[in-house]
Protein backbone atom coordinates (compact mmCIF):
# COMPACT_ATOMS: atom_id res chain seq x y z
CA UNK A 1 0.00 0.00 0.00
CA UNK A 2 1.25 3.48 -1.00
CA UNK A 3 0.33 6.78 0.35
CA UNK A 4 1.69 9.98 1.58
CA UNK A 5 3.82 8.24 4.20
CA UNK A 6 5.86 6.09 2.24
CA UNK A 7 6.05 8.67 -0.27
CA UNK A 8 7.59 10.85 2.75
CA UNK A 9 9.76 8.00 3.69
CA UNK A 10 11.65 7.72 0.39
CA UNK A 11 12.13 11.07 0.00
CA UNK A 12 13.47 11.17 3.61
CA UNK A 13 16.10 8.33 1.98
CA UNK A 14 16.89 10.07 -1.07
CA UNK A 15 17.76 12.94 1.02
CA UNK A 16 19.89 10.99 3.44
CA UNK A 17 21.33 9.14 1.01
CA UNK A 18 22.64 12.70 -0.95
CA UNK A 19 23.97 13.87 1.97
CA UNK A 20 25.77 10.65 2.32
CA UNK A 21 27.57 10.51 -1.08
CA UNK A 22 27.68 14.52 -0.76
CA UNK A 23 30.33 13.38 2.18
CA UNK A 24 32.85 11.51 -0.13
CA UNK A 25 32.29 13.30 -3.03
CA UNK A 26 33.85 16.32 -0.78
CA UNK A 27 36.00 14.06 0.84
CA UNK A 28 37.56 13.30 -2.78
CA UNK A 29 37.87 16.58 -4.25
CA UNK A 30 40.42 17.13 -0.64
CA UNK A 31 41.79 14.49 -1.60
CA UNK A 32 42.18 15.49 -4.93
CA UNK A 33 43.30 18.79 -4.26
CA UNK A 34 45.51 17.56 -1.60
CA UNK A 35 47.38 15.26 -4.47
CA UNK A 36 47.86 18.54 -6.96
CA UNK A 37 49.94 20.63 -3.68
CA UNK A 38 52.02 18.09 -2.82
CA UNK A 39 53.09 17.54 -6.17
CA UNK A 40 53.64 21.01 -6.29
CA UNK A 41 55.78 21.15 -3.14
CA UNK A 42 52.90 23.09 -0.97
CA UNK A 43 52.88 20.44 2.25
CA UNK A 44 50.60 22.88 4.46
CA UNK A 45 47.91 22.68 1.74
CA UNK A 46 48.48 18.95 1.38
CA UNK A 47 48.55 18.38 5.05
CA UNK A 48 44.92 20.45 5.75
CA UNK A 49 42.98 18.74 2.67
CA UNK A 50 44.14 14.96 3.69
CA UNK A 51 42.83 15.62 6.82
CA UNK A 52 39.86 17.37 5.41
CA UNK A 53 39.30 13.82 2.98
CA UNK A 54 40.06 12.09 6.23
CA UNK A 55 37.27 13.47 8.19
CA UNK A 56 34.79 13.65 5.27
CA UNK A 57 35.35 9.81 4.28
CA UNK A 58 34.81 9.25 8.03
CA UNK A 59 31.92 10.69 8.42
CA UNK A 60 30.50 8.99 5.42
CA UNK A 61 31.37 5.62 5.97
CA UNK A 62 30.57 5.89 10.42
CA UNK A 63 26.45 7.10 9.09
CA UNK A 64 26.54 3.69 5.81
CA UNK A 65 29.09 1.31 7.17
CA UNK A 66 27.40 -1.07 5.10
CA UNK A 67 26.34 1.06 2.25
CA UNK A 68 27.05 1.31 -1.71
CA UNK A 69 29.58 3.62 -1.22
CA UNK A 70 31.48 2.51 2.26
CA UNK A 71 34.26 0.71 0.62
CA UNK A 72 35.23 3.90 -0.99
CA UNK A 73 35.18 5.80 1.95
CA UNK A 74 37.77 3.43 3.43
CA UNK A 75 39.52 3.24 0.38
CA UNK A 76 40.26 7.07 0.71
CA UNK A 77 40.53 7.12 4.23
CA UNK A 78 43.42 4.81 3.71
CA UNK A 79 44.89 6.79 1.06
CA UNK A 80 44.69 9.74 3.08
CA UNK A 81 46.62 7.99 5.95
CA UNK A 82 49.15 6.99 4.42
CA UNK A 83 50.47 9.92 2.20
CA UNK A 84 50.01 11.62 5.66
CA UNK A 85 52.97 9.01 7.14
CA UNK A 86 49.91 7.28 8.96
CA UNK A 87 50.92 3.65 7.93
CA UNK A 88 49.41 1.90 11.26
CA UNK A 89 46.10 3.44 10.27
CA UNK A 90 46.15 3.22 6.51
CA UNK A 91 46.67 -0.59 6.94
CA UNK A 92 44.08 -0.72 9.67
CA UNK A 93 41.83 0.85 7.05
CA UNK A 94 43.15 -1.40 3.77
CA UNK A 95 42.71 -4.50 6.63
CA UNK A 96 39.00 -3.79 6.80
CA UNK A 97 38.24 -3.14 2.76
CA UNK A 98 39.87 -6.50 1.85
CA UNK A 99 37.56 -7.84 4.81
CA UNK A 100 34.33 -6.84 3.43
CA UNK A 101 34.82 -5.60 -0.48
CA UNK A 102 34.23 -8.24 -2.98
CA UNK A 103 35.03 -6.12 -5.82
CA UNK A 104 38.70 -7.25 -7.30
CA UNK A 105 39.36 -3.77 -8.86
CA UNK A 106 39.22 -1.96 -5.48
CA UNK A 107 40.63 -4.84 -3.47
CA UNK A 108 44.30 -4.40 -5.67
CA UNK A 109 44.37 -1.21 -4.77
CA UNK A 110 43.94 -2.22 -1.18
CA UNK A 111 46.45 -5.01 -1.33
CA UNK A 112 48.93 -2.53 -2.96
CA UNK A 113 48.56 0.26 -0.16
CA UNK A 114 48.68 -2.85 2.65
CA UNK A 115 51.75 -3.46 1.27
CA UNK A 116 53.39 -0.08 1.08
CA UNK A 117 52.16 0.66 4.51
CA UNK A 118 53.63 -3.07 6.03
CA UNK A 119 56.56 -2.52 4.36
CA UNK A 120 57.06 1.26 5.85
CA UNK A 121 56.37 -1.02 9.06
CA UNK A 122 59.05 -2.91 9.31
CA UNK A 123 56.81 -6.07 7.89
CA UNK A 124 58.93 -6.77 5.28
CA UNK A 125 57.61 -10.44 4.72
CA UNK A 126 53.97 -9.67 5.04
CA UNK A 127 54.41 -6.58 2.51
CA UNK A 128 55.50 -8.63 -0.22
CA UNK A 129 53.20 -11.06 -0.23
CA UNK A 130 50.17 -8.02 -0.59
CA UNK A 131 52.59 -6.39 -3.16
CA UNK A 132 53.10 -9.27 -5.02
CA UNK A 133 49.06 -9.46 -5.73
CA UNK A 134 48.61 -5.72 -6.32
CA UNK A 135 51.36 -5.81 -9.31
CA UNK A 136 49.84 -8.87 -10.57
CA UNK A 137 46.42 -7.68 -10.76
CA UNK A 138 47.31 -3.73 -12.25
CA UNK A 139 48.57 -2.31 -15.12
CA UNK A 140 52.17 -0.78 -14.61
CA UNK A 141 50.93 2.14 -16.32
CA UNK A 142 48.68 3.03 -14.10
CA UNK A 143 48.90 5.07 -11.07
CA UNK A 144 47.95 2.09 -8.34
CA UNK A 145 49.84 -0.26 -10.53
CA UNK A 146 53.19 1.55 -10.79
CA UNK A 147 52.56 2.46 -7.34
CA UNK A 148 52.83 -1.62 -6.25
CA UNK A 149 55.71 -1.97 -8.23
CA UNK A 150 57.98 1.19 -6.73
CA UNK A 151 57.27 0.02 -3.37
CA UNK A 152 57.56 -3.52 -4.32
CA UNK A 153 61.36 -2.86 -5.84
CA UNK A 154 61.62 -1.37 -2.41
CA UNK A 155 60.99 -4.78 -0.49
CA UNK A 156 63.44 -6.25 -3.33
CA UNK A 157 66.38 -4.30 -2.87
CA UNK A 158 65.71 -4.63 1.11
CA UNK A 159 65.99 -8.17 0.80
CA UNK A 160 69.07 -7.92 -1.36
CA UNK A 161 67.30 -9.21 -4.59
CA UNK A 162 68.25 -6.67 -6.79
CA UNK A 163 67.74 -8.75 -9.66
CA UNK A 164 64.25 -8.40 -8.78
CA UNK A 165 64.17 -4.80 -8.19
CA UNK A 166 65.31 -2.79 -11.19
CA UNK A 167 63.01 -4.20 -13.62
CA UNK A 168 59.96 -3.00 -11.29
CA UNK A 169 61.28 0.55 -11.10
CA UNK A 170 61.75 0.45 -15.10
CA UNK A 171 58.14 -0.54 -15.17
CA UNK A 172 57.38 2.58 -12.49
CA UNK A 173 59.26 4.74 -14.41
CA UNK A 174 56.31 4.39 -17.16
CA UNK A 175 53.77 6.13 -14.80
CA UNK A 176 54.24 9.86 -14.91
CA UNK A 177 52.57 10.48 -10.95
CA UNK A 178 55.02 7.64 -9.73
CA UNK A 179 58.35 8.06 -12.16
CA UNK A 180 59.63 10.77 -10.07
CA UNK A 181 59.71 8.91 -6.94
CA UNK A 182 61.02 5.55 -9.45
CA UNK A 183 64.16 7.56 -10.68
CA UNK A 184 64.64 8.52 -6.86
CA UNK A 185 64.95 5.37 -5.66
CA UNK A 186 66.77 4.08 -8.56
CA UNK A 187 69.51 6.69 -8.00
CA UNK A 188 69.77 5.87 -4.57
CA UNK A 189 70.19 2.08 -5.11
CA UNK A 190 72.51 2.58 -7.94
CA UNK A 191 74.54 4.58 -5.46
CA UNK A 192 74.59 1.47 -2.72
CA UNK A 193 75.35 -1.34 -5.19
CA UNK A 194 77.96 1.65 -6.73
CA UNK A 195 76.74 1.03 -10.23
CA UNK A 196 77.57 3.97 -12.05
CA UNK A 197 75.92 3.20 -15.10
CA UNK A 198 72.40 2.69 -13.46
CA UNK A 199 72.86 5.66 -11.55
CA UNK A 200 73.12 7.91 -14.78
CA UNK A 201 70.70 6.56 -16.59
CA UNK A 202 68.31 6.93 -13.48
CA UNK A 203 69.21 10.67 -13.45
CA UNK A 204 68.60 11.17 -16.51
CA UNK A 205 65.25 9.52 -16.06
CA UNK A 206 64.92 11.93 -12.97
CA UNK A 207 65.33 15.25 -14.87
CA UNK A 208 62.50 14.73 -17.30
CA UNK A 209 60.17 13.84 -14.48
CA UNK A 210 58.14 16.39 -12.62
CA UNK A 211 60.15 17.49 -9.21
CA UNK A 212 57.89 16.67 -6.22
CA UNK A 213 57.93 18.86 -2.51
CA UNK A 214 61.81 17.86 -1.34
CA UNK A 215 63.23 17.01 -4.72
CA UNK A 216 65.62 18.99 -4.59
CA UNK A 217 66.86 18.40 -1.01
CA UNK A 218 67.05 14.89 -2.01
CA UNK A 219 69.03 15.29 -5.05
CA UNK A 220 71.02 17.58 -3.27
CA UNK A 221 71.68 14.67 -0.77
CA UNK A 222 72.12 11.69 -3.44
CA UNK A 223 74.99 14.00 -4.98
CA UNK A 224 76.65 14.81 -2.05
CA UNK A 225 76.99 10.88 -1.33
CA UNK A 226 77.90 10.32 -4.83
CA UNK A 227 80.60 12.61 -4.32
CA UNK A 228 82.28 11.44 -1.10
CA UNK A 229 82.00 7.65 -2.23
CA UNK A 230 82.66 8.01 -5.88
CA UNK A 231 84.48 11.30 -6.65
CA UNK A 232 82.89 14.68 -6.72
CA UNK A 233 83.87 14.82 -11.02
CA UNK A 234 81.97 11.59 -10.94
CA UNK A 235 78.73 13.32 -9.04
CA UNK A 236 79.74 16.49 -11.03
CA UNK A 237 78.76 14.65 -14.91
CA UNK A 238 76.06 12.88 -13.32
CA UNK A 239 74.33 15.79 -12.25
CA UNK A 240 74.74 17.28 -15.72
CA UNK A 241 71.27 16.62 -17.54
CA UNK A 242 69.86 19.32 -14.82
CA UNK A 243 71.34 21.99 -16.22
CA UNK A 244 68.50 21.71 -18.86
CA UNK A 245 65.61 19.86 -17.17
CA UNK A 246 62.08 21.40 -16.98
CA UNK A 247 62.13 21.86 -13.57
CA UNK A 248 60.51 25.56 -12.03
CA UNK A 249 63.56 28.50 -11.90
CA UNK A 250 64.39 28.00 -8.16
CA UNK A 251 64.76 24.27 -8.06
CA UNK A 252 67.11 24.64 -11.36
CA UNK A 253 69.21 27.54 -9.57
CA UNK A 254 69.90 25.67 -6.01
CA UNK A 255 70.41 22.28 -8.13
CA UNK A 256 73.50 25.07 -10.51
CA UNK A 257 74.85 26.09 -6.89
CA UNK A 258 74.74 22.11 -5.46
CA UNK A 259 76.49 21.33 -9.03
CA UNK A 260 79.24 24.42 -8.79
CA UNK A 261 80.18 23.05 -4.66
CA UNK A 262 80.77 19.88 -6.87
CA UNK A 263 83.03 21.46 -9.81
CA UNK A 264 85.01 22.86 -6.98
CA UNK A 265 85.47 19.84 -5.12
CA UNK A 266 86.86 18.38 -8.22
CA UNK A 267 89.41 20.95 -8.56
CA UNK A 268 87.13 22.56 -11.64
CA UNK A 269 87.14 26.16 -10.60
CA UNK A 270 86.29 28.02 -13.92
CA UNK A 271 82.86 25.58 -14.07
CA UNK A 272 82.44 26.30 -10.36
CA UNK A 273 82.87 29.48 -10.71
CA UNK A 274 80.93 30.10 -13.85
CA UNK A 275 78.01 28.06 -12.27
CA UNK A 276 78.28 29.73 -8.88
CA UNK A 277 78.15 33.37 -10.90
CA UNK A 278 74.93 31.93 -12.91
CA UNK A 279 72.91 31.71 -9.91
CA UNK A 280 74.71 34.81 -7.73
CA UNK A 281 73.95 37.02 -11.18
CA UNK A 282 69.90 36.08 -11.57
CA UNK A 283 68.77 35.66 -7.77
CA UNK A 284 68.89 38.49 -4.93
CA UNK A 285 69.33 36.85 -1.67
CA UNK A 286 68.73 33.43 -0.17
CA UNK A 287 70.02 30.72 -2.59
CA UNK A 288 72.11 34.32 -4.28
CA UNK A 289 73.69 35.05 -1.75
CA UNK A 290 74.70 31.13 -1.07
CA UNK A 291 75.90 31.61 -4.80
CA UNK A 292 78.00 34.88 -4.52
CA UNK A 293 79.63 33.07 -0.93
CA UNK A 294 80.94 30.37 -3.23
CA UNK A 295 81.82 32.43 -5.52
CA UNK A 296 83.85 34.36 -3.15
CA UNK A 297 85.55 31.18 -1.75
CA UNK A 298 86.39 29.59 -5.00
CA UNK A 299 88.33 33.27 -6.06
CA UNK A 300 89.97 33.52 -2.87
CA UNK A 301 91.52 29.89 -2.93
CA UNK A 302 92.79 30.73 -6.56
CA UNK A 303 93.37 34.40 -5.57
CA UNK A 304 97.69 35.27 -6.36
CA UNK A 305 97.06 39.48 -6.22
CA UNK A 306 96.50 41.77 -3.66
CA UNK A 307 93.84 44.20 -5.80
CA UNK A 308 91.62 40.83 -6.22
CA UNK A 309 90.60 41.48 -3.11
CA UNK A 310 88.76 44.58 -3.31
CA UNK A 311 86.86 42.70 -6.31
CA UNK A 312 85.74 39.69 -4.04
CA UNK A 313 84.18 42.08 -1.54
CA UNK A 314 81.98 44.07 -4.59
CA UNK A 315 81.07 40.30 -5.65
CA UNK A 316 79.87 39.88 -1.80
CA UNK A 317 78.16 43.27 -1.37
CA UNK A 318 74.99 41.89 -2.87
CA UNK A 319 74.89 38.99 -0.06
CA UNK A 320 75.14 41.18 3.12
CA UNK A 321 71.81 38.90 3.82
CA UNK A 322 74.18 35.82 4.48
CA UNK A 323 75.74 36.11 7.57
CA UNK A 324 79.08 33.59 6.40
CA UNK A 325 79.28 36.03 3.03
CA UNK A 326 78.43 39.42 5.67
CA UNK A 327 81.45 37.81 8.16
CA UNK A 328 83.94 36.65 4.86
CA UNK A 329 83.51 40.32 3.51
CA UNK A 330 84.78 41.57 6.78
CA UNK A 331 87.27 39.74 6.90
CA UNK A 332 88.44 40.31 3.31
CA UNK A 333 88.71 44.13 4.63
CA UNK A 334 90.20 43.28 7.70
CA UNK A 335 92.92 41.56 5.55
CA UNK A 336 93.23 44.68 3.16
CA UNK A 337 93.94 46.99 6.35
CA UNK A 338 96.15 45.06 7.54
CA UNK A 339 98.20 44.90 3.75
CA UNK A 340 97.79 48.86 3.97
CA UNK A 341 99.06 49.33 7.47
CA UNK A 342 101.77 46.41 6.79
CA UNK A 343 103.67 48.80 3.95
CA UNK A 344 104.53 51.39 7.25
CA UNK A 345 108.11 49.84 8.39
CA UNK A 346 107.09 50.75 11.74
CA UNK A 347 103.78 48.25 11.41
CA UNK A 348 105.77 45.39 9.57
CA UNK A 349 103.96 43.05 12.02
CA UNK A 350 100.80 43.82 10.02
CA UNK A 351 101.63 42.50 6.65
CA UNK A 352 102.78 38.89 8.65
CA UNK A 353 98.99 38.98 10.02
CA UNK A 354 97.83 39.87 6.78
CA UNK A 355 99.50 36.37 5.77
CA UNK A 356 98.14 34.54 8.70
CA UNK A 357 94.90 35.92 8.10
CA UNK A 358 94.77 35.58 4.41
CA UNK A 359 95.76 31.63 5.17
CA UNK A 360 94.21 30.59 8.28
CA UNK A 361 90.87 32.34 7.68
CA UNK A 362 89.89 33.24 4.25
CA UNK A 363 91.44 30.34 2.81
CA UNK A 364 94.03 32.28 0.29
CA UNK A 365 96.59 30.04 0.19
CA UNK A 366 98.33 31.58 -2.98
CA UNK A 367 98.16 35.27 -1.93
CA UNK A 368 98.86 34.21 1.80
CA UNK A 369 102.28 32.64 0.03
CA UNK A 370 103.30 36.08 -1.44
CA UNK A 371 102.63 37.90 1.25
CA UNK A 372 105.11 35.89 3.59
CA UNK A 373 107.79 35.98 0.95
CA UNK A 374 107.56 40.36 0.88
CA UNK A 375 107.69 39.77 5.05
CA UNK A 376 110.84 37.63 4.81
CA UNK A 377 112.37 39.74 2.09
CA UNK A 378 111.82 43.05 3.14
CA UNK A 379 111.99 42.25 7.14
CA UNK A 380 115.18 40.18 6.76
CA UNK A 381 116.38 41.32 9.76
CA UNK A 382 113.51 40.46 11.55
CA UNK A 383 113.56 37.35 13.83
CA UNK A 384 110.16 36.25 12.23
CA UNK A 385 111.41 36.45 8.90
CA UNK A 386 112.46 32.99 8.92
CA UNK A 387 109.32 31.91 10.68
CA UNK A 388 107.08 33.71 7.35
CA UNK A 389 109.64 31.52 4.80
CA UNK A 390 109.00 28.87 6.68
CA UNK A 391 105.02 29.36 6.16
CA UNK A 392 105.58 30.36 2.15
CA UNK A 393 107.51 26.82 1.80
CA UNK A 394 104.94 24.87 3.33
CA UNK A 395 102.11 26.60 1.31
CA UNK A 396 104.02 25.79 -1.59
CA UNK A 397 107.78 24.75 -2.01
CA UNK A 398 109.65 25.74 -4.61
CA UNK A 399 113.10 27.62 -6.27
CA UNK A 400 111.80 31.00 -4.78
CA UNK A 401 111.20 29.40 -1.68
CA UNK A 402 114.22 27.79 -1.14
CA UNK A 403 116.47 30.54 -2.27
CA UNK A 404 114.59 32.31 0.33
CA UNK A 405 115.70 30.16 3.47
CA UNK A 406 118.93 29.58 1.93
CA UNK A 407 119.24 33.56 2.37
CA UNK A 408 118.12 33.08 6.00
CA UNK A 409 119.79 30.26 6.48
CA UNK A 410 121.10 31.45 9.70
CA UNK A 411 117.76 32.48 11.50
CA UNK A 412 116.88 30.40 14.60
CA UNK A 413 113.81 29.52 13.02
CA UNK A 414 115.18 28.10 9.93
CA UNK A 415 117.82 26.90 11.34
CA UNK A 416 115.73 24.71 14.20
CA UNK A 417 113.78 23.51 11.25
CA UNK A 418 117.03 22.27 9.52
CA UNK A 419 118.39 20.86 12.44
CA UNK A 420 120.80 23.25 13.03
CA UNK A 421 121.90 24.61 16.05
CA UNK A 422 119.14 27.40 17.47
CA UNK A 423 118.77 28.58 21.31
CA UNK A 424 114.90 27.24 22.44
CA UNK A 425 114.47 30.00 24.71
CA UNK A 426 114.86 32.92 21.71
CA UNK A 427 112.26 31.20 19.31
CA UNK A 428 109.68 31.25 22.73
CA UNK A 429 110.11 34.87 23.21
CA UNK A 430 110.02 35.55 19.62
CA UNK A 431 106.62 33.28 19.68
CA UNK A 432 105.02 35.26 21.94
CA UNK A 433 105.87 38.64 21.05
CA UNK A 434 104.85 37.69 17.96
CA UNK A 435 101.47 36.24 19.00
CA UNK A 436 100.58 39.10 21.90
CA UNK A 437 101.59 41.38 18.62
CA UNK A 438 99.47 39.48 15.89
CA UNK A 439 96.57 38.91 18.11
CA UNK A 440 95.83 43.18 18.71
CA UNK A 441 96.46 44.11 14.96
CA UNK A 442 93.80 41.42 13.69
CA UNK A 443 91.21 42.68 16.24
CA UNK A 444 91.56 46.17 15.43
CA UNK A 445 91.60 45.38 11.94
CA UNK A 446 88.44 43.56 12.16
CA UNK A 447 86.73 46.10 14.18
CA UNK A 448 87.52 48.99 11.63
CA UNK A 449 86.10 46.47 9.15
CA UNK A 450 82.96 46.26 10.83
CA UNK A 451 82.73 50.17 11.17
CA UNK A 452 83.46 50.99 7.60
CA UNK A 453 81.36 47.93 6.50
CA UNK A 454 78.43 49.19 8.81
CA UNK A 455 77.72 52.35 6.19
CA UNK A 456 77.59 49.92 3.59
CA UNK A 457 75.07 47.92 5.16
CA UNK A 458 72.52 50.37 5.61
CA UNK A 459 72.78 51.69 1.95
CA UNK A 460 72.13 48.16 0.88
CA UNK A 461 69.23 48.14 3.24
CA UNK A 462 68.30 51.39 1.42
CA UNK A 463 68.49 50.41 -1.59
CA UNK A 464 66.92 46.87 -1.27
CA UNK A 465 64.14 48.52 -0.05
CA UNK A 466 64.17 50.70 -2.97
CA UNK A 467 64.22 47.87 -5.17
CA UNK A 468 61.17 46.47 -3.62
CA UNK A 469 59.30 49.21 -3.71
CA UNK A 470 59.90 50.05 -7.54
CA UNK A 471 59.14 46.15 -8.42
CA UNK A 472 55.85 46.08 -6.26
CA UNK A 473 55.01 49.61 -7.71
CA UNK A 474 55.92 47.73 -11.29
CA UNK A 475 53.33 44.90 -10.27
CA UNK A 476 50.07 47.37 -9.98
CA UNK A 477 51.06 48.93 -12.51
CA UNK A 478 50.92 45.76 -14.76
CA UNK A 479 47.97 44.34 -13.01
CA UNK A 480 45.86 47.45 -13.60
CA UNK A 481 46.83 47.52 -17.14
CA UNK A 482 45.21 43.94 -17.31
CA UNK A 483 41.97 44.33 -15.67
CA UNK A 484 41.93 47.85 -17.75
CA UNK A 485 42.23 45.78 -20.87
CA UNK A 486 39.91 43.07 -20.54
CA UNK A 487 37.16 45.54 -18.79
CA UNK A 488 35.98 43.35 -16.06
CA UNK A 489 34.55 44.92 -13.14
CA UNK A 490 32.85 43.86 -9.74
CA UNK A 491 33.97 41.13 -8.09
CA UNK A 492 35.52 39.13 -11.20
CA UNK A 493 37.96 42.42 -11.34
CA UNK A 494 38.75 42.55 -7.52
CA UNK A 495 39.67 38.61 -7.46
CA UNK A 496 41.54 39.04 -10.96
CA UNK A 497 43.60 42.00 -9.00
CA UNK A 498 44.21 40.13 -6.31
CA UNK A 499 45.62 36.99 -7.77
CA UNK A 500 47.63 39.04 -9.99
CA UNK A 501 49.41 41.22 -7.18
CA UNK A 502 50.42 37.63 -5.69
CA UNK A 503 51.56 36.55 -8.95
CA UNK A 504 49.26 33.97 -8.52
CA UNK A 505 48.49 32.99 -12.57
CA UNK A 506 46.78 29.96 -12.08
CA UNK A 507 44.14 31.91 -10.19
CA UNK A 508 43.71 34.40 -12.51
CA UNK A 509 43.16 32.08 -15.43
CA UNK A 510 40.68 30.61 -12.59
CA UNK A 511 39.01 33.73 -12.17
CA UNK A 512 38.58 34.96 -16.32
CA UNK A 513 37.98 31.34 -17.40
CA UNK A 514 34.62 31.14 -15.18
CA UNK A 515 31.79 31.37 -17.68
CA UNK A 516 29.57 34.04 -16.26
CA UNK A 517 28.50 35.41 -19.27
CA UNK A 518 24.79 34.21 -17.75
CA UNK A 519 25.74 35.93 -14.53
CA UNK A 520 24.22 39.71 -13.95
CA UNK A 521 26.89 41.64 -12.23
CA UNK A 522 24.55 43.33 -9.31
CA UNK A 523 27.57 45.21 -7.29
CA UNK A 524 27.15 48.30 -9.70
CA UNK A 525 23.77 48.51 -10.36
CA UNK A 526 20.76 50.45 -8.27
CA UNK A 527 18.60 48.13 -6.89
CA UNK A 528 15.47 48.54 -9.12
CA UNK A 529 12.73 46.62 -7.35
CA UNK A 530 9.87 48.41 -6.04
CA UNK A 531 9.65 49.70 -2.40
CA UNK A 532 8.60 47.45 -0.17
CA UNK A 533 9.30 44.63 -1.47
CA UNK A 534 11.84 41.92 0.38
CA UNK A 535 15.30 43.19 -0.37
CA UNK A 536 17.02 40.46 1.29
CA UNK A 537 16.07 37.49 -1.15
CA UNK A 538 18.47 37.25 -3.72
CA UNK A 539 18.23 38.60 -7.14
CA UNK A 540 17.42 35.59 -9.93
CA UNK A 541 20.75 35.13 -11.70
CA UNK A 542 19.68 32.27 -13.47
CA UNK A 543 17.02 33.12 -15.48
CA UNK A 544 17.61 32.00 -19.71
CA UNK A 545 18.61 34.46 -22.20
CA UNK A 546 16.06 36.02 -24.48
CA UNK A 547 15.70 34.50 -28.02
CA UNK A 548 16.91 37.56 -29.97
CA UNK A 549 20.03 37.16 -27.49
CA UNK A 550 20.20 33.44 -27.40
CA UNK A 551 22.29 32.79 -30.89
CA UNK A 552 24.88 35.77 -30.19
CA UNK A 553 25.70 34.04 -26.33
CA UNK A 554 28.34 31.40 -27.86
CA UNK A 555 29.96 33.47 -30.28
CA UNK A 556 30.18 36.56 -26.86
CA UNK A 557 31.51 33.71 -24.72
CA UNK A 558 34.37 32.27 -27.15
CA UNK A 559 35.68 35.72 -27.66
CA UNK A 560 35.71 36.69 -24.13
CA UNK A 561 37.64 33.33 -22.91
CA UNK A 562 39.62 33.91 -26.25
CA UNK A 563 40.87 37.08 -24.77
CA UNK A 564 41.26 36.08 -21.15
CA UNK A 565 43.20 33.42 -22.28
CA UNK A 566 45.54 35.46 -24.01
CA UNK A 567 45.89 37.77 -21.21
CA UNK A 568 45.91 35.36 -18.38
CA UNK A 569 49.05 34.08 -19.95
CA UNK A 570 50.65 37.12 -21.01
CA UNK A 571 49.72 38.49 -16.94
CA UNK A 572 52.82 38.61 -15.09
CA UNK A 573 56.45 39.51 -16.44
CA UNK A 574 58.50 36.54 -15.06
CA UNK A 575 61.33 39.47 -13.48
CA UNK A 576 57.87 40.51 -11.70
CA UNK A 577 57.47 36.92 -9.74
CA UNK A 578 60.47 35.62 -9.97
CA UNK A 579 62.72 36.83 -7.27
Amino acid sequence: MTGPRTFLLAGLLLLGGCGYFNSLYNANRSFATAERANRTGDRATAVREYRSAIDRAAVSYRKYPDGRWADDALLLLGRARFALGEHDLAAGAMQRLLGQSREEAMRSVAHAYLGAALFALDNAASAVVHLDTAAAALDARSDDGAFARLWRARAAFHAGRSDAGWPDLTAALTNRHIAHDAALEGVRQALQYRDSARAFEFMQHLAHTPPEAGSVAALDSLLQVMGTEWSPSVAFQGSAPFEHADWPVNMRDALRLTRASLAARAGRPDDALELAMQVGNAVNLGVGSRARLLAAQIRLAHAERTEELEEIRALLLPAYDDRAALDLMRRVRAAEILLVNGQDPAASLSLFAAAELLRDELAAPHLARRIFLEFAAARSGSVWAGKAALAAHQIGPDAETDAALQTLRDNPYVSAARGGSYVAAEIDRAEERLAFGISGLRADALADAIRRDAVVGRALTVLDSTRTAARNDSVRIACGVLIDSLSVSGIRADSTRTACLRGDTARVRFVLGADTVLLRDTTGAADSRPVGRDTTSRPDTTKQPRPAAAAAMPAARETAASRHGVMARTLVAPDLVRR
